[in-house]
């Protein structure tokens, strides 16, 4: 029996409450439906879900017990949980889907145990994704990211970048022109709409708290990712803060937050990415194909949804043409 071990940042449901397991169940229902079509089980599988530790120290363990146990595969859910164990991990394959904004971490790849799939991070990709946000929001201006410092997402260069911002105590939010911004392509993006751009990068509940108090509700959008999910109820200060000062909240990956009262969510087709990882997963373990062999795969689709019911109660008029843009129309 082939040993697996599916490693995530994303499985303490008490993390945030129920957001943080949205992707986990698409992708696995892809990947389940792989084995089937190969006619196989999770039954056929020595198949074990793992919430990767917080420290380095608890995860150096728990990757010499995967050692010990004779581990063939780890899949890693997401950067957070792939980019610390490859830090440590020179033998046991690795397959991961994960996001790599302007291409920073794509390095990762280079590693000869490791391949995946990348993420596109869909509203961020394109400027005709990222501009139904002026087409839901014709007067907005402003556009705000906040970004957990602690966070994968926040990469070695660009954590360095926000650290210099930080250290000069000149406040909480970067605007977009300023040298310090994380995510240049995004400022580019947001004046192509016509619009400011800024990012927060913050460590704690408290720092997030300031940061979205700041925020100027007038003609303003806040988009949001999942390294929030990161920090124990990060989300839901999100949106219970967005909601009471009326910010529509745009979310990349994560339906279920948005369902729970974001206006709407661009996400990468997590099914489709599971069945990737299942057909990558079955190359290693059937055929015995070596994990270098095994090519790095492209985002397979993309699938975004809009909270209808959101946008009534924020007077959003969203037009046919708008609701055509939407793979799922939540009512």
């Amino acid at each position: 029996m082939n040993n697996i071990r599916v490693v995530s940042s994303y499985l303490e449901e008490q993390r945030s409450v129920a957001y943080a397991d949205f992707v986990g169940k698409k992708w696995i229902k892809g990947f389940v439906s792989t084995l089937i079509k190969n006619g196989y089980s999770l039954n056929d599988f020595d198949f074990q879900f793992i919430e990767l530790p917080d420290s380095i120290n608890d995860t150096e363990t728990l990757f010499q017990e995967f050692v010990n146990d004779n581990v063939q595969l780890i899949i890693c859910a997401g950067n957070d949980s792939v980019y610390r164990l490859a830090a440590i991990n020179r033998t046991i394959p690795m397959l991961y889907f994960g996001t790599h904004p302007e291409n920073n971490g794509l390095e990762i790849i280079d590693k000869q145990n490791i391949s995946g799939v990348r993420l596109n991070l869909p509203l961020i990709w394109s400027l005709k994704n990222f501009s139904i946000l002026k087409r839901l929001l014709p007067d907005l201006e402003e556009i705000y990211i906040p970004i957990y410092l602690l966070s994968e997402f926040d990469t070695p260069n660009v954590r360095v970048n926000h650290e210099l911002f930080r250290a000069q105590k000149k406040g909480f939010w970067i605007p977009g022109h300023s040298s310090y911004i994380g995510y240049k392509s995004i400022h580019f993006l947001s004046e192509s709409l016509g619009c400011r751009y800024y990012e927060c990068p913050y460590i704690t509940r408290d720092e997030l708290e300031t940061c979205l108090g700041q925020i100027n509700p007038e003609k303003t959008a806040l988009i949001g990712f999942n390294d929030t999910t990161l920090l124990k109820g990060g989300v839901d200060l999100v949106l219970n803060n967005t909601r009471r000062n009326g910010i529509p909240v745009f979310w990349v990956n994560n339906f279920s937050i948005v369902k729970a009262g974001g206006v709407a969510d661009f996400s990468s087709d997590f099914e489709r990415v599971g069945k990737l990882i299942g057909s990558m997963s079955l190359q290693l373990l059937r055929d015995n194909i070596p994990i270098e062999k095994i090519m790095f795969r492209e985002d397979p689709a993309e699938k975004f949804s809009l909270n209808l019911k959101t946008c009534r109660e924020m007077s959003i008029h969203v037009s046919q043409e708008i609701l055509d843009s939407f793979h799922v129309i939540e009512e």
